[in-house]
């Protein structure tokens, strides 16, 4: 995993991909400079993420933001490698989760919508996801098997658990 280390007031600051703490001292900086270090962080990584093109290494750029609380980036790496590959549905499954990350489950669903049938198993797993998180148990449930009749995955499992234990009398015997 790459680190990256800032400068700032003085002092050097190192990202490990999961949190800062000062360089010299290992100890965490406090929430005010954290916020500045990030957006530091941001403007860095945004000219790294600018130079590359290879649609597989945006979406492993992408899904490796997404998965560290980076929601935004995210769905920009997606959106490029999008504009890249316009048939990428892992690009349309990437932007899905992002949005939903961002607590915009609505435009995930319209964002996703004209690719639903095309059979991604992680594109149709998000779209569950987002359902439930609109409380929309019913498509929940439909996106969710028709996801499961391409395959299985863990975020499948959990998105149905999800769905059951909110809705259990979706669920006959």
């Amino acid at each position: 995993m790459k680190t990256y280390t800032i400068d700032f007031e003085n002092k050097k600051y190192t990202w490990t991909g999961k949190r800062w703490y000062e360089t010299d001292t290992f100890a965490t900086p406090p929430a005010g400079i954290i916020h500045k270090l990030n957006w530091a962080l941001e403007e860095h990584v945004k000219h790294e993420d600018d130079s590359v093109s290879n649609v597989g290494e945006l979406l492993r750029l992408a899904s490796f933001a997404r998965e560290n609380g980076q929601a935004k980036r995210a769905e920009q790496l997606g959106r490029r490698a999008l504009s890249i590959d316009p048939d990428s549905l892992a690009a349309v499954a990437v932007i899905c989760a992002a949005l939903r990350a961002q607590k915009r489950p609505a435009e995930a669903l319209g964002f996703s919508y004209p690719y639903r049938e095309r059979g991604s198993l992680p594109l149709l797993t998000s779209r569950a996801a987002a359902f439930c998180d609109l409380k929309q148990w019913r498509d929940a449930k439909r996106e969710i098997s028709y996801a499961f009749s391409i395959g299985e995955s863990e975020e499948a499992y959990n998105v149905l658990h999800r769905i059951k234990s909110e809705r259990p009398d979706l669920f006959p015997d």
